[in-house]
């Protein structure tokens, strides 16, 4: 629900979430494009908002980023695989 009412433009895909407990710390992500162009990431932790990030945020970013970008190049066809695509490009929306 927080996804919806966070997105002021409709989406395009469906929610997206995970969850994970190690050595005592807990993560949960959940994440979803839009039709929009910006990237809007909202963090916490320990339930307290990070406005200003931090190495949490830097590392989904880079993580997700290194996923998507892996799994174009495991999945694309010849023509798809010359295309240069950005972090940026990957995040948006």
């Amino acid at each position: 629900q927080f996804i919806q009412d966070v997105n002021k433009k409709p989406l395009i895909s469906s929610i997206i979430s995970f969850e994970a407990t190690e050595q005592e710390s807990e993560i949960e992500i959940a994440l979803a494009y839009n039709e929009g162009y910006d990237e809007k990431l909202l963090s916490f932790v320990n339930n307290i908002r990070t406005p200003d990030g931090g190495t949490h945020e830097a590392g989904f970013r880079a993580g997700l980023s290194r996923a998507i970008m892996n799994y174009i190049e495991a999945n694309a066809n010849a023509r798809e695989k010359d295309a240069k695509v950005s972090g940026e490009d990957v995040r948006e929306g």
